[in-house]
């Protein structure tokens, strides 16, 4: 049986030790509201293990400090599936990067005129938390550990977005709480992008199909991470072409539907 008060203060030690390098790194940056968020954070205990379990319904990992309005992570380690308090927190800490930038980045406060906007605000913030914490994760990777999350074309449209509107990571992260009130305005780019990755997973399901059935599952799920991780198809394309039982028609329109303009 896992010790979860242990596990618990594990991930808590491990969560102050990125917000503190978060400090260190944007503090500079950061509106007068979220130093003082970012210092708080650091003197509470923001990770919950094992608690509050019947607010949700699915079976996710973990849920961020958004999801009851209570500041803090709830993580939900199955017992089933871990031997110790050890491998269970070599899982749960490769998500507390994510979770902790969302702290600074939360479309809950803006004002959404439709369910449209809100969707495409939260799939925008997605993107953006994910995009710094990779960026993040490389210039500390000595010290923490992440696991790339599946928000690889919500950073398409992060990427499209800031191009046009010419501001950068920073200054939407750690400045004041206006900087969604024109995502509206990029709905068309939006839908694109959502088609792209649609038509990409479509024909990644057509190449797995191509394996022995004891396979596709597998290959499948493989393919399907890789692309969303990544937002396009270059990497899945690679280790296609190495297999030479493939219908190489269907790789190459994989290769030719991966082409989305910024």
């Amino acid at each position: 049986m896992i010790n979860h008060k242990l596990l618990e203060k594990w991930l808590n030690d491990e969560a102050k030790k990125i917000l503190l390098l978060i400090k260190e790194d944007y503090y500079q940056y950061m509106c007068d509201e979220k130093k003082d968020l970012i210092d708080s954070l650091i003197d509470s205990e923001i990770v919950i293990v094992n608690q509050g379990r019947s607010i949700f319904r699915d079976n996710t990992l973990a849920h961020g400090g958004r999801s009851l309005k209570d500041g803090k992570m709830h993580f939900y380690p199955d017992v089933r599936n871990y031997e110790s308090e050890e491998e269970a927190f070599e899982k749960c800490k490769r998500i507390l990067p994510h979770e902790c930038f969302h702290y600074f980045l939360q479309p809950d406060k803006i004002r959404f005129s439709d369910e449209f906007d809100e969707k495409m605000a939260r799939y925008y913030t997605e993107g953006l938390v994910e995009k710094e914490t990779r960026k993040f994760h490389q210039k500390h990777k000595e010290v923490i550990d992440y696991e790339d999350a599946n928000y690889g074309f919500n950073i398409n449209f992060v990427n499209y977005v800031q191009n046009r509107l010419n501001v950068g990571s920073n200054e939407i992260i750690f400045g004041e709480d206006d900087y969604l009130e024109c995502i509206h305005k990029f709905s068309s780019y939006y839908n694109k992008n959502e088609n792209k990755k649609n038509e990409l997973l479509g024909i990644v399901k057509e190449i797995s199909d191509e394996f022995p059935k004891d396979m596709q599952k597998r290959v499948l799920g493989k393919m399907r991470t890789l692309i969303l991780q990544n937002g396009n198809a270059d990497i899945v394309q690679e280790k296609l072409q190495r297999l030479d039982f493939l219908n190489k028609e269907k790789i190459k329109k994989l290769k030719e539907n991966d082409a989305l303009e910024l």
